[in-house]
């Protein structure tokens, strides 16, 4: 049996993998909190960690295989310049505390699976990225994923094996983006945010679970597109909610003037458009349970995952 770490464990996709590993075979999970004395989490041991003082309890690393880095602070409030400034510091200092840690001792850790996300590509309506793509985009979010990913990279010098999860929209009725689309949609007034022409890659969080399972049973590096591989405009994924929540969709879409003065330059996180394929989870056999956006919205809605 092996031990995994996980950071960011009492989020939306950290939670549901610590379910998973409760009954896992392979694998058993514990987990860094900034709650001193916390109890255990779905059978996973807690450890005290502050990244932002660089400080891990003695003994989270004994024993550990592996290291599953999801902590970063949410990119759903609005944009201040205070807050853009912790989205960054959040992921390098959470990476950076797990690298001196392991720095200055002896570790039996050989694999990171770290966080990413795939708004580091440029946003564009036509291209389809894979893992190969090189363009990205000038924005706000591209140059955190680009700085996330290089300070990553750099447990390479441990003689860590280092996968990058580019992770699209996670649905989820549990959290994320999910539940904020269905609260108009319930009372007839979903719509499409802006044309509504622009791609959304996403995912079932179940089929995440399992990637991040995927990912460290293949003992590989490098990126991954964690995405279904069949991504949607903006107005399906707004139709088909309402038509599997059996709702009226007549609104259609709504102003891009809108949301950018609601949003800010946040809005840039929904109105961007990238079409990603998950080429090398394909390529390796990786079978999805719910490639199709219907039946996973069927599923998450009927069975409130």
């Amino acid at each position: 049996m092996n031990t995994v770490l996980v950071t960011g464990a009492t989020g939306l996709v950290g939670t549901a993998l610590l379910k998973y590993l409760e009954t896992s075979k392979e694998w058993q999970g514990r987990y860094l909190t900034r709650r001193k004395n916390a109890k255990s989490l779905h059978g996973a041991d807690a450890y005290y960690w502050n990244p932002d003082q660089f400080h891990i309890q003695e003994g989270a690393l004994d024993g550990v295989n592996a290291i599953v880095n999801l902590a970063g602070a949410t990119v759903a409030n609005r944009w201040s310049k205070h807050y853009k400034t912790e989205i960054l510091s959040s992921r390098l200092n959470s990476l950076k505390t797990l690298y001196l840690a392991l720095s200055d001792s002896t570790h039996s850790v050989k694999q990171l699976v770290s966080a990413s996300a795939i708004g580091v590509y440029k946003s564009d309506f036509e291209t389809s990225y894979s893992e190969s793509s090189t363009e990205s985009d000038p924005g706000f979010l591209s140059k955190v994923v680009q700085q996330w990913e290089a300070e990553a990279d750099r447990f390479e010098s441990l003689n860590i094996s280092v996968n990058k999860l580019r992770l699209g929209i996670v649905f989820s009725t549990r959290g994320g983006a999910l539940p904020k689309l269905m609260q108009p949609t319930s009372i007839g007034l979903g719509a499409a945010l802006g044309a509504g022409k622009q791609w959304q890659s996403w995912i079932h969080i179940e089929d995440l679970v399992r990637a991040i399972i995927h990912s460290l049973n293949a003992r590989s590096e490098g990126v991954y597109n964690v995405v279904s591989p069949h991504p949607e405009k903006a107005f399906e994924i707004s139709e088909r909610l309402a038509r599997v929540m059996n709702r009226p969709f007549w609104l259609k879409r709504s102003p891009e003037f809108i949301i950018k003065l609601l949003l800010g330059e946040m809005s840039e996180m929904v109105l961007q458009s990238q079409k990603v394929i998950p080429e090398r989870l394909l390529k390796e056999g990786f079978e999805f349970h719910y490639p199709n956006l219907t039946e996973a919205l069927t599923d998450l809605i009927q069975t409130r995952k």
